[in-house]
């Protein structure tokens, strides 16, 4: 049996804080069920791509939130 699986992050707006950022949230899609979680992330809108799904610039902490966004979905696949 073949499972469809799309996995899916993108930054909750309508969730955003004092500090002007907002939660990193991942849509997982198997078959036609779809779950969402918070990645325990936080971003300013400004520093997030959404057609790459991952954060823009080669700071630090852009290449810490890759990194973790990476993981994730590669603990997913498995």
């Amino acid at each position: 049996m073949v499972h469809n699986m799309n996995i899916l992050f993108f930054f909750y707006k309508s969730k955003a804080n004092l500090k002007g950022t907002a939660p990193i949230f991942c849509r997982l899609t198997m078959e036609t069920k779809r779950r969402q979680f918070s990645t325990g992330i936080y971003i300013k809108e400004a520093s997030w791509n959404n057609l790459s799904q991952k954060a823009k610039g080669t700071s630090k902490d852009a290449m810490h939130i890759n990194n973790t966004l990476d993981t994730t979905r590669q603990k997913l696949n498995h």
